[in-house]
This record gives structure tokens, C-alpha cells and sequence, in this order.
């Protein structure tokens, strides 16, 4: 991503990036905007294996104590934000806890084992 000034600045990690359908899509751009919200406490972005596209975005979300959100209020937030071609196909708000490491870093490869592999 480019600042205003016109440098690079690295987001996040290469592997952390989904191919949809031939564009590269990093996730942490896509986690900053979804953060915004103010009912957000933590988000995730990942990519799942689609027939189609290859890969498409998922964001699983951690809302607040005592918040509640619709995927229509989430989408509305973070659609000023972000190109459509990034914008998430799916979302779950629904987390109590992020899984996280011993060093307390979020697993995002676990979402893609325990909520998408059938």
C-alpha cells in the first residue's frame, strides 16, 4: 500500500495474502477497515479454497462486550474503505474468543480448519 506520500508500506506478511480470481488481495488491509467499526474488538481475514476463484475473503469478527451487529452494518462501515473486489464474501460475528498462540497472536489458519472444512 502507498501513503500519501508515495511510499511503500508493508501491511503484512506475503503469505497472508488471497488470490481471488487472480487478484492479490491482503488481508490486513481488508482486518483494518472491518476494525473501524466501533462494535469490532478483533477481526480476522483469511482466504478459503473456492472451485471457482481459487480463494475467496473471509473475515471472522469478535465484537465487543454486549454488541451486536448485522453483516449489513459491518459491510456499510468498511465499504468507504475498500475497493469492492476486496470486500469480504462472507463474515461471522458470532466469536467469544479468538484462538490465539502461546504468544498470543491470532491463529488465523485455524478459522479455515474448524469452521470451513466439512
Amino acid at each position: 500500500m502507498l501513503d500519501d506520500l508515495g511510499f511503500l508500506v508493508i501491511l503484512d506478511r506475503a503469505k497472508d495474502i488471497v488470490i481471488r480470481g487472480g487478484e492479490n488481495i491482503g488481508c490486513a488491509e481488508v482486518e483494518y477497515a472491518i476494525a473501524e467499526h466501533p462494535s469490532v474488538s478483533e477481526v480476522s481475514v483469511y482466504g478459503i479454497p473456492d472451485k471457482r476463484l481459487g480463494e475467496i475473503l473471509v473475515a471472522t469478527v469478535m465484537l465487543k462486550p454486549e454488541e451486536k451487529l448485522i453483516d449489513d452494518d459491518l459491510k456499510i462501515s468498511y465499504q468507504k474503505e475498500l475497493l469492492p473486489s476486496k470486500f469480504p464474501n462472507s463474515s461471522i460475528s458470532s466469536m467469544n474468543n479468538f484462538l490465539e498462540s502461546h504468544l498470543e497472536k491470532s491463529l488465523r489458519k485455524s478459522y479455515d480448519n474448524l469452521l470451513w472444512k466439512s
